[in-house]
């Protein structure tokens, strides 16, 4: 199976752009009142940093940092939209960083990309490992508790994106005994109907307590989950897990 940072959506980062906005302008000041009430943070890094829109709110806002992702296109995009930033080619599995950084944010369930526990407990100890003492990571994922609790698990979602002349129609599907969810992503063109590309990720679903235990068992101290990016917003009854935590 292809690596699930080369599909179309990432391919093609003037898309994603475009359809993240809402959360560039969103996220990042919910981040900033989470640094600021549990830590003291000034430079970030940002795992799966994608055209680097979070980052740069970031640094509106006043942190520093640096944006690692695996896709090039992707790195391209972020280097020539955002010059003043910096970015680099790095799996979160394999960071090279010591001690640098006092916030680790890995967002758009990128964190769900590691499905086995091998691979958790590799991205886990490279967070760790990144951090200054005390540093904090803030992990945002599917909530599977949602799909159970409201059976709201929509098998198929299309999306149309008017200004590329495309529909994006994702189906969903489940593998229980690996406990991951199934997303196959179809790209047609709109005014002929053609199939342009078919793309099939894994993402691991992750369960709030499994979640707090993996933190905890390499060496992160828990803090909180949200349900949504909204410091008020502490039950997990919507479709985001997102928790904090900070270096032991």
């Amino acid at each position: 199976m292809p690596r699930p940072v080369d599909k179309y959506v990432f391919d093609h980062p003037e898309i994603w752009e475009q359809n993240n906005q809402t959360r560039f302008d969103r996220e990042p000041p919910f981040l900033a009142e989470v640094f600021r009430r549990f830590g003291s943070v000034a430079r970030v890094l940002d795992v799966g940093c994608g055209t680097g829109g979070h980052l740069e709110r970031l640094s509106r806002l006043g942190f520093t940092g640096v944006g690692v992702d695996l896709n090039e296109r992707m790195l391209d995009y972020a280097r020539t939209a955002r010059p003043s930033l910096r970015f680099q080619k790095s799996d979160m599995r394999a960071l090279p960083f010591d001690d640098e950084f006092d916030a680790v944010t890995c967002l758009c369930t990128t964190f769900s990309y590691n499905t086995t526990n091998e691979d958790v407990v590799t991205a886990l100890g490279c967070f760790h490992r990144a951090l200054r003492a005390g540093g904090l990571v803030v992990i945002d994922v599917f909530n599977p508790i949602r799909f159970i609790k409201t059976r709201g698990f929509l098998e198929e979602i299309e999306q149309v994106w008017d200004a590329f002349d495309l529909r994006y129609v994702t189906a969903h599907d489940i593998d229980e005994a690996r406990q991951l969810e199934i997303a196959t992503q179809s790209v047609f063109r709109i005014d002929d109907g053609a199939l342009l590309q078919r793309d099939v990720t894994e993402f691991r679903l992750f369960f709030p307590q499994e979640l707090r235990y993996l933190l905890e068992s390499n060496a992160f101290r828990f803090l909180r989950f949200y349900g949504e990016f909204d410091l008020e917003h502490t039950s997990l009854d919507g479709t985001r897990l997102i928790a904090v935590a900070q270096r032991a």
